[in-house]
């Protein structure tokens, strides 16, 4: 799996995390938060994954696995990992992440935004003028992946390729909620405004949250989805904007509680589904919309 494709899929996480610091491995024995909605012939299991750990850390997947092993269908976010999917990806940046004419990078911010921006980026390894071609929502996601991986995080080993890995040796068949370039193009067409914003934001996460990433894995390793969405969804989280995080969480959780209703009312026999930590936190979670669709979702009581 390209490192490209890994921080493409998990960006809105990623870019809290430090510019310099360094990620320490982490051992916890409780197991991540699992939520459960059973109906009389169909038991659904909804897991929340980090998107990436320190080089290192053990956490308490045989419980996981055991739900993995029991289910007939695994249905993940998104497709991250195959050979087509990357394909698919490598042939749409051109079309939407670069810009075709004489416009740059720079030309969108201010002269005092530009000297902000250089110098974050260049302590990455990327001066602002090595990212001209790329249109804001790419270069947020290009300095995202400089910062990552200036850390010591498992790109390889991901809670969500553990997850992909278990169920294809033992045979499961594996669905996804969304292809491999939903999530792409609802970025490519955000508007100038949203995606300038959404350039500076990630920037200044990268400069001034130093610890969030090591926070967000801690978090998430002990199941305090309190923590999770005070790093994710607080005053100082990872949203640039309410359109945004109206297009990238609220519409796509609504999405996902309809087809999770579907699939409670289609479907028989035992479901694992994995999606992305945030997800499940905060306010507008997708638990919190099941709920208020008058789905009976029950969280389950961690391993100690």
């Amino acid at each position: 799996m390209s490192k490209f494709w890994m921080l493409f899929i998990t960006f809105f996480t990623l870019s809290q995390s430090a510019c310099q610091s360094s990620a320490l491995p982490l051992q916890y024995e409780k197991t991540p938060a699992l939520w459960t909605i059973d109906d009389d012939d169909t038991t659904l299991h909804i897991f929340g994954y980090a998107p990436v750990l320190p080089k290192g850390t053990v956490w308490n997947n045989e419980d996981i696995n055991m739900h993995i092993d029991a289910s007939n269908l695994i249905i993940i976010e998104s497709d991250n990992s195959s050979q087509d999917a990357q394909t698919l990806i490598q042939t749409l940046i051109p079309d939407i992440g670069l810009y075709k004419d004489s416009q740059t990078l720079s030309a969108q911010f201010s002269q005092e935004e530009q000297d902000e921006l250089n110098e974050v980026t260049t302590q990455l390894g990327a001066p602002l003028a090595a990212l001209e071609a790329l249109r804001p929502w790419l270069a947020s996601i290009q300095v995202s992946v400089l910062a990552i991986s200036k850390q010591e995080f498992d790109l390889v080993n991901t809670p969500v390729m553990q997850i992909t890995d278990r169920a294809k040796t033992k045979g499961k068949p594996i669905n996804y909620l969304e292809t491999p370039d939903h999530l792409m193009r609802i970025m490519a067409n955000f508007s100038d405004r949203e995606q300038k914003y959404l350039f500076l934001h990630a920037v200044r996460s990268l400069r001034d949250n130093p610890q969030q990433q090591s926070k967000l894995s801690q978090a998430w390793l002990s199941g305090d989805i309190e923590q999770i969405s005070e790093i994710l969804h607080g005053e100082n989280g990872s949203w640039s904007s309410p359109q945004i995080y109206q297009a990238l969480l609220i519409e796509r959780n609504k999405n996902w509680t309809k087809k999770i209703k579907d699939l409670m009312k289609d479907q028989t026999g035992n479901i694992f589904m994995a999606v992305g930590l945030g997800h499940l936190a905060g306010p507008d979670s997708l638990i919190k919309m099941l709920e208020r669709e008058d789905v009976k979702v029950k969280r389950q009581k961690q391993i100690d």
